[in-house]
């Protein structure tokens, strides 16, 4: 009988051509770290991982037009951002955590990101969240980067300032290690700028709602509010202009890549749903119902690369995944327990009085656990491309949530103060902030108590 040992090879054995494969299918920083840890031959064999462009990096401010007064000196400093997913070896409840970083240009210490905005999560005294985590005790890989550009004034330093200026920004790295930036200004006018360039040059002046880059190839995607979808090469020339989704029924839509199929996702406001019922042609409408436009339906839909066209499809196609929507980034991660898909999302029209407040108007609105900058909007919401305030006079009440947080909720949600996170799971039909059903939070807030350092060797 022959002999059916196994013969065990030492990882340094591998054959170089067999490594090179390896490596060349690695796209993360965090992954070919791991690779160059194995071994002395693998370390000195694998290149260390080389990012375009390297990060912070300073680019010309502003996007176009003569800068004013107030603004010499400015310019605006590009950012990377990482979304980790922490995961348990043991058999715990989240087993994955999902936390976003950002380097601190000032002192290189990580802030802690809500995974879907720009704004910093709070960690209160007494939190059991570690101030270092030993990637030796969980298992710890990249989901996605984001980018932003910060801007920045030596002279005329305002922190309301640091992300006024740009919605949304992406980066793709271009053939002989040449790199080209995009971004959604703040009158969502889409502009490029790539390396060597001295200024920035804008895109057809279009209304664009999202970008995304596509990481394999370098290409950008582009929707605008008149529902077509732009497709860039890497030299950021448009490609093709696919015919306008139809069926989209709001401005609020976020793209993304699920398995190199592209994504849109759509949030129905309140705004897009409601219908005039005074049916008066001559003077417009007059039903004067005031709108929050917050969302009241999640909607996923499919490009279709044969006919160039989105077309819905039913939450059952996305499985168990869990989608961000955000406004940096959009991205998706396998869930246990997550039968036809869960959406996270922002909405900066949640805002809430606590109990005493909705007793008594006089006392004004508590915005702790929502955004701060909420307008005088409430419109007619009938053949209103933007928002207005046609029926009502400025001095209109505020939009305000009927929900009342409880108190231990609002506790342990204080650190994602402002932030205005909405989610809705398609399996169970809940809509709605994340205080109204925060038992949805638990892969990214509050930080679970197996990561306590406490409980982990040292």
């Amino acid at each position: 009988m022959g002999d059916n040992r196994r013969i065990a090879i030492p990882w340094s054995d591998l054959p170089t051509e067999l490594l090179e494969e390896i490596v060349n299918h690695l796209h993360t920083e965090t992954d070919v770290r791991r690779v160059r840890a194995v071994c002395r031959s693998w370390r000195y064999s694998t290149a260390p991982f080389k990012k375009l462009p390297a990060t912070p990096l300073n680019l010309p401010f502003p996007f176009g037009g003569d800068t004013l007064p107030e603004h010499d000196g400015a310019y605006f400093t590009l950012i990377e951002r990482t979304v980790y997913r922490v995961e348990t070896p043991e058999c715990k409840t989240p087993n994955f955590w999902l936390v976003k970083t950002e380097a601190a240009s000032e002192d290189g210490k990580l802030r802690i990101l809500n995974p879907l905005s720009h704004r910093e999560i709070k960690i209160p005294p007494g939190n059991q969240m570690p101030k270092v985590l030993n990637t030796l005790d969980f298992r710890v890989s990249e989901v996605c980067n984001s980018h932003a550009l910060r801007y920045v004034n030596p002279c005329n330093p305002n922190p309301r300032n640091d992300y006024k200026f740009a919605k949304k920004v992406v980066v793709a790295a271009c053939a002989d290690n040449e790199y080209a930036v995009m971004a959604i200004d703040e009158n969502y006018e889409l502009w490029y700028i790539k390396s060597n360039d001295e200024k920035w040059t804008m895109v057809r002046g279009e209304f664009f709602l999202d970008i995304i880059t596509c990481n394999k190839s370098g290409e950008f995607r582009g929707v605008d509010y008149y529902n077509r979808v732009w497709f860039f090469n890497s030299k950021l020339e448009v490609v093709s202009e696919v015919t306008p989704i139809t069926d989209l029924r709001s401005p609020k839509v976020h793209m993304l890549q699920i398995s190199d199929e592209l994504f849109l996702i759509e949030e129905l406001t309140d705004k897009y749903r409601r219908k005039c019922t005074c049916r008066n042609e001559e003077i417009g409408c007059q039903c004067k119902i005031p709108i929050k436009h917050t969302a009241v339906e999640i909607g996923i839909c499919r490009f279709d690369e044969e006919n160039e066209e989105f077309v819905e499809v039913d939450t059952a196609a996305i499985g168990g995944r869990i989608i961000f929507a955000g406004d940096d980034c959009s991205f998706s991660v396998s869930a246990q327990g997550v039968n036809r898909g869960r959406v996270f999302y922002t909405d900066k029209y949640i805002c809430f009085r606590t109990g005493d407040e909705k007793n008594d108007d006089e006392q004004g609105f508590n915005y702790v656990y929502g955004y701060v900058d909420i307008y005088d909007d409430t419109d007619c919401g009938f053949h209103c491309n933007r928002l207005c305030v046609c029926c009502y006079p400025t001095s209109a009440a505020k939009p305000v949530d009927e929900f009342v947080p409880n108190d231990d909720v609002k506790t342990v949600f204080r650190g994602l103060n402002g932030h205005n996170s909405g989610v809705c799971d398609f399996e169970t039909g809940e809509l709605g902030s994340l205080l109204m059903f925060p038992h949805y939070a638990d892969v990214f807030w509050p930080p679970p108590s197996w990561l306590s350092s406490s409980r982990r060797r040292s």
